[in-house]
């Protein structure tokens, strides 16, 4: 997991707590018929662009945002000049038969 993200999201989820907690009203940060529009309407257009797989398949792409695994540089290197080694000793069609483990790689 990213932890800017997380650290984004609950502070701007904290920054508008901190304001109503201060004397404001919730009713003045809600109001129903403006996220209507604005969620609803941003929906919509994107639908008008994009087809019905691209759309629902964006929501999967969002959750990578919390579920990002970052691998180890230090394991890529060693990877790295793992097959930089093999292709120096036996050539580049040494290769094909190596397993690589990163799809980057």
């Amino acid at each position: 997991m990213d932890i800017a993200t997380l650290v984004g999201l609950l502070g701007g989820f904290g920054i508008i707590i901190g304001a109503v907690a201060t004397g404001g009203d919730i009713m003045l940060f809600v109001n129903v018929p403006s996220i209507l529009i604005v969620v609803g309407g941003t929906f919509m257009v994107t639908l008008m662009q994009v087809s019905l797989g691209d759309f629902l398949g964006s929501f999967a792409i969002g959750l990578k945002a919390f579920f990002y695994k970052v691998e180890s540089p230090q394991s890529l290197i060693e990877e790295a000049v793992q097959l930089a080694d093999v292709a120096r000793k036996n050539g580049l069609l040494a290769l094909e038969g190596q397993e690589i483990t990163n799809d980057f790689l």
